[in-house]
């Protein structure tokens, strides 16, 4: 296998994106998430992904997929043979693909919308007011030390998850004084050793 599509079957892919630009009315660039894709690269191939989706791509894959298909009869490659089919897709097919889809985003210009679009985000986000900083400490004002709340609130933890303070799932080993084993809950420290 040559190392490329052949021209002719690039030249008509390329027309036959040109021509879904122009008689396919259900299939128009949507730069509803350009803020989501920080490249157009990303955001093209996503996009191209979302258009491959829709209802109006199914006629158009099918003459693509033709033409796919020619190429690959031309070079002898049959579609019965998986492994075959599936590295001629990848070094011609997937060309073949790309080139199409160039041509249906130069028919709109999406690289300079996708442009235009980002530049607009970015000057809407610059428009946005700066929040001043709230400093935590002056707004609540100095903690009060209030031994009696702390303790009615640890009670209330103790009462609704079941014990008291007492209870030996609330004595929590320091860790200087622990080996690292004896962190463990009981019935996991024999299995570690």
């Amino acid at each position: 296998m040559a190392a490329r599509p052949s021209t002719y079957i690039l030249r008509k892919a390329w027309l036959l994106g040109q021509e879904m630009a122009k008689k396919e009315r259900r299939l128009r660039p949507d730069l509803r998430d350009v803020a989501l894709h920080s490249t157009f690269p990303f955001f093209k191939k996503v996009h191209r992904y979302q258009m491959e989706r829709t209802a109006g791509f199914g006629y158009w894959d099918e003459k693509l997929h033709k033409l796919i298909e020619r190429e690959g009869n031309g070079r002898g490659v049959r579609i019965n043979d998986p492994r075959v089919w599936e590295a001629f897709y990848t070094y011609y097919g997937e060309p073949i693909r790309d080139v199409f889809w160039a041509a249906w985003e130069d028919a709109f210009m999406l690289k300079a919308m996708y442009e235009q679009e980002s530049a607009r985000i970015a000057q809407a986000q610059a428009r946005v007011a700066p929040v001043a900083p709230i400093h935590v400490a002056n707004a609540v004002g100095p903690v009060k030390e209030q031994p009696e709340l702390w303790d009615h609130i640890a009670e209330k933890v103790f009462e609704e998850l079941g014990g008291g303070e007492d209870d030996e799932r609330w004595q929590i080993p320091a860790a200087h004084a622990q080996g690292e084993k004896d962190m463990l809950p009981p019935e996991n420290r024999k299995a570690a050793g």
